[in-house]
């Protein structure tokens, strides 16, 4: 016991050193554990420890002197009326333990009044944690606003790209054998028709059958269509007597087959252009399109021309009515045609429908297809019909003539006998306000004078 009484001795002296060091409730702390542990020891010294140098230090740390009765705040009446406290707030052991009053776990104070660094830490982390989670939602926002933005940016680009693209859906090649069989198809068509009915007509009388006369409108019409000197050549032909009839009816049934194909090849929408109200509308859509042609950058044309031209589908007749509208224009030129040389005894309309109606159609089925390319999948590249009129000089280096045919200097153009095209794009992305050159892309077959001549043995 001398030595328990020694040890407190010193502790107490130990605590008048330090207690300059001391904040009032550190040492507070530290007279609290002296007085536990001086009663744990030592019950009987509880009332000699009412006044306890300890108690003093505590009541003078708070500003309050010590007198006779012992302080409210002294170790004992602390422990026994009230539950121990630290900085902020003690809870009492479940235990009833006098040793482990701890603070609370959200507590960052420690014993003897210093800020416990577990503790400090997590609220820190908890701080941080909140602000990390705030951040998150902050940027999950901000992402979610860009990601829209940047959707629609994604789209004006796609967007521009297609305007702006250099790449055609179909080939040069492809247009080239495209036109090809159309030549070939026609030319395949008036050749057998043409011989074997001008063969049968040799063999019936002129009076055998009664037919209608060709009228002078029909005339001037057919002029038009094929060139007043093969008009003039159907008409003085007889079938039986010349050998060059089969030749003439040929030459001018491919005329008018090839001359309402470049109708529908020169319109904007061939649906429209079909019919007599929507003729002014593809000529007024014709002067549009060669003004886009001639200020627009080539890609931009051709993309305008895709849309627009995809977009009037819907307007004018349907295809199949349109095709058959063509079809029947063609079939009357030759109707004509076979009338001015045949004259009577030229087969009625019946039987030109049997003969040329299914494969006049596929004709102008075709060059639908063709037209249809040109406007829809050629983005570089433009193609226009190439008809050299009646009249016009020819020239070997942008027309042909058919392979039984010459080629003479100084020559004039009769009819056109067979579809060709010319071409012209803008390199680059240029911008003039000049229409581009043409330049011949396929010859077109043509009928002329001297050849024509030399058929008729003049």
């Amino acid at each position: 016991m001398k030595k328990l009484a020694q040890s407190t001795s010193n502790l107490r002296a130990a605590l008048e050193l330090l207690r300059p060091r001391l904040t009032n409730q550190s040492a507070f702390n530290v007279a609290n554990i002296l007085a536990m542990n001086q009663e744990t020891q030592n019950p009987e010294l509880h009332d000699q420890t009412a006044n306890t140098p300890a108690q003093n230090a505590s009541n003078e740390g708070d500003g309050v002197k010590p007198q006779g009765e012992p302080h409210p705040n002294s170790a004992y009446e602390s422990k026994k009326h009230h539950p121990p406290r630290s900085h902020e707030t003690r809870h009492a052991n479940p235990g009833g333990s006098r040793h482990s009053s701890r603070p609370h776990s959200n507590d960052t104070w420690g014993w003897f009044g210093r800020p416990d660094p577990v503790a400090t830490l997590q609220a820190t982390n908890r701080e941080l944690e909140a602000q990390v989670d705030q951040l998150r939602k902050a940027l999950e926002s901000t992402r979610k606003e860009l990601g829209g933005e940047l959707m629609e940016k994604d789209a004006e680009l796609a967007e521009m790209k297609k305007t702006l693209c250099m790449y055609d859906d179909c080939s040069e090649v492809d247009i080239r054998n495209m036109v090809d069989d159309i030549n070939k198809k026609i030319r395949g068509l008036a050749r057998s028709v043409a011989v074997r009915w001008i063969k049968d007509a040799s063999r019936m009388s002129e009076e055998s059958v009664a037919a209608k006369p060709v009228t002078e409108e029909e005339v001037k019409i057919m002029r038009e269509c094929i060139g007043s000197q093969l008009v003039n050549a159907l008409e003085g032909a007889r079938p039986g007597q010349s050998q060059c009839a089969p030749l003439f009816l040929q030459c001018a049934w491919q005329a008018s087959i090839v001359f309402v194909a470049t109708k529908i090849l020169g319109s904007f929408s061939a649906r429209l252009a079909a019919s007599p109200e929507g003729y002014h509308i593809d000529g007024a859509l014709r002067s549009i399109s060669a003004e886009v042609m001639k200020e627009e950058v080539q890609p931009a044309y051709g993309r305008w021309r895709f849309l627009t031209h995809r977009n009037l589908k819907g307007v004018g007749l349907d295809e199949e009515k349109a095709i058959d509208a063509y079809a029947d224009k063609a079939l009357g030129y030759c109707r004509l045609a076979g009338r001015l040389i045949m004259k009577n005894r030229c087969p009625d309309d019946e039987a030109f429908a049997n003969a040329f109606q299914l494969q006049m159609k596929e004709i102008m089925g075709e060059t639908f297809k063709l037209l249809t390319n040109i406007q829809e999948k050629m983005m570089t590249t433009n193609y226009h019909p190439y008809s050299p009129s009646n009249g016009h000089p020819f020239s070997s280096e942008s027309m042909d003539v058919d392979k039984q045919d010459r080629r003479y200097p100084n020559d004039l153009v009769v009819s056109t006998t067979g579809l060709g095209l010319l071409y012209s794009q803008k390199k680059g992305r240029e911008i003039s306000n000049q229409p581009p050159l043409m330049y011949v892309f396929k010859k077109p077959q043509v009928l002329t004078e001297n050849n024509l001549n030399e058929m008729i043995g003049i």
